[in-house]
Order: C-alpha cells, then structure tokens, then sequence
C-alpha cells in the first residue's frame, strides 16, 4: 500500500504545473527583472540603504527563492510562499497604519497576494506536486570538485560573488593601514565608494579569488607533487601566486583604471604605469597564498558537506543580493 502511495506521488510530481503556478512563477520572474532594471536605471546617489531598499532586496531573494522551490518541486515551496504572502499583506497594512499608503490602494496590491497564500495553503494539487525535500539525498562528494563536475563551476561563481564584497573590507583595512602609517600609500576619506558603501562589490577582488582557484590552487598541487619536501614548496608558489594577482590588478588598470582614476600609485616605490607596484605585489602574494593553502581547501572541503539542494538554494538567493548590489553601480560606470 505504500509502496502504490509513493509511486502515485512520483507520478504526481511529475505532472505538469497548474497554471496559477505557473502565473505565479512569471510573475516572480518579471518582478526581479524590473527590480534589476530600475536599479540599472537609478543613480547611487538617489539611493540609501534604508528600510525601502533592503526591503526591495529581501523581496527579489524570496521571489527567486520561491520561483526555484517551485521549479525543484520542493516541499518548502508551499511554506516559503505562504510567508512571503502573509509579510506583504502585513507590510501594506503596516504602512496604512502609518499613513503612508491609503487603504485601497493597500488592498488592491494584496488582493492577488492573498488569493495565492489561501490557494497554497488549501491546494491539494500544489502539495502533491511539491514532494522533493532537501534531506532527499545525500552529501555531495567529500572530496574538492575538479573542473570536470557544474558543481565546481556554480561555486567558482558564488566565491567570485562574496569575495567582491569581502575583498572591498580587505582594502577598507588596508587603508586604515595607510593612515595608522603601518604601510606607505595615498589615504582618501572622501572615497564614497570605499568608506560609504560597504556593500559595494569590487570585481578585482573577485577575478582574484577566481584565478586562485583556477590557476594558482593546482600550480601549488603540482609544486606540492614534484617536490621532495612539500613545504618548500610555498616559496615557489608565493612568488608566483604575487606576480599572477599583480597581472590582474595590472589589467583591471589599464582597462578600467585609465579612465576613472580609482588608485594612482605614481607616488610609490618600483610602481609601472601608477597601476601597479612592488608593495602592493607582495600583499598580494602573501594574501593570495593564504587563500591557495588554506582557506580555498577549508571552504571547498566544508561546502562539500552541503547536500546539493541545499547550496543551489544558497546559491540562488546570493547570486539574486549580488545581482542587486552590482546593478545599483551600473549607471556610475
């Protein structure tokens, strides 16, 4: 009798989507594309990281969230969906009561919203379809994907996304390095992009993570197999490792640099062009070798653990909260 049971679920899961569902999901589709669109159309300056914006953000990661639960047949589609409709209704209540929005116009935004929260909520149909968990399967391969496997290349992207912004607090550091004397260099407090928006991704930072992974994780596997005693390794490595992320930053400043003037290093010791210059490099080298050797293995060993579902949830909403945070910074460029 159970056994009869699953397979009808199976079958059932595999139906095609109603076509409120499908509505559903256009619609969350269209909203995240507008909400892209309009921060591409919008000035930084015209925007603050307020209750409106974060609000906003929230709203693109649930809709995306959701569209994907949806797509997956996930049973946590249907709570996931109700909650995001009860915070609307809720919300366009909450401004009524504060008089920034007036009642009909509260209930005509939330009529659908709410139709669609009692609809998952009652809808035998939508339950039956949603019937894949995240506990389905088992952990990925334990040990660190190769390049051969998509799941090497989805979170190449993820790493590529949080070390822009975790790279923008490395420099926000390494300024206050400069101004304590520590290290020589020009500081800027009038630098918006830096002291302002600590949410502003710097793409260099992310190349930078990217080519560890890429180049300079297996050149120093390699070292480490060609080399009798494979700590000595880190000094071929270390050298290497400086002069690859003085190329990129070298790159990114004659492509982009030339023209917006966002570091000048004219005034340093053995600097080329101003774009780049001998300090710098060995930061770079000493940073990039802390990340091949150990904390790249340390993240790639630990999401290993992750089933798969779960970081391709992960992933989805990030990628959604990157995609708002750089589209915010298109119209300066």
């Amino acid at each position: 009798m159970e056994q009869t049971l699953g397979k009808d679920r199976q079958r059932a899961a595999k139906g095609k989507l109603p076509p409120l569902l499908r509505f559903l999901m256009v619609m969350y589709v269209i909203t995240i594309v507008l909400s892209l669109v309009i921060l591409m159309a919008t000035s930084r300056d015209d925007i603050t990281y307020g209750v409106g914006f974060f609000s906003t953000v929230i709203d693109v990661i649930f809709y995306g969230a959701s569209a994907w639960l949806v797509f997956k047949r996930m049973k946590a589609a249907v709570p996931v969906i109700v909650a995001i409709g009860l915070i609307d209704v809720a919300v366009s209540f909450v401004e009524v009561a504060m008089g920034t929005t007036e009642i009909g116009d509260a209930v005509f935004g939330t009529v659908i919203t709410a139709l669609l929260t009692v609809y998952f909520l009652t809808s035998k149909k939508v339950k039956a379809l949603m019937t894949n968990s995240f506990t389905d399967e088992d952990v990925e391969d334990r040990d660190i994907p190769t390049m051969k496997d998509p799941v090497f290349w989805r979170n190449l992207v993820l790493y590529y996304c949080v070390f822009s912004i975790l790279g923008h607090w490395m420099e926000a550091g390494f300024c206050m390095l400069i101004r304590a004397g520590v290290v020589a260099g020009s500081y800027d407090p009038s630098n918006t992009s830096l002291w302002r928006d600590w949410l502003y991704p710097f793409p260099p930072d992310g190349v930078g993570f990217v080519m560890c992974v890429l180049v300079l994780y297996p050149f120093k596997n390699w070292l480490q197999k060609h080399m009798k005693r494979k700590w000595l390794a880190v000094v071929p490595s270390f050298v290497v490792n400086a002069l690859v992320c003085t190329l990129v930053e070298l790159c990114f400043g004659l492509v982009v640099n030339t023209h917006f003037e966002l570091w000048n290093y004219s005034d340093m010791a053995f600097n080329f062009m101003g774009q780049i210059c001998l300090q710098n490099g060995i930061g770079f080298g000493i940073a990039s070798t802390v990340i091949t050797w150990s904390i790249y293995p340390f993240l790639a060993n630990q999401i290993a653990w992750v089933p798969k579902k779960v970081m391709s949830f992960v992933f989805v909403a990030f990628i959604l909260f990157y995609a708002m945070l750089q589209s915010l910074y298109l119209i300066n460029l």
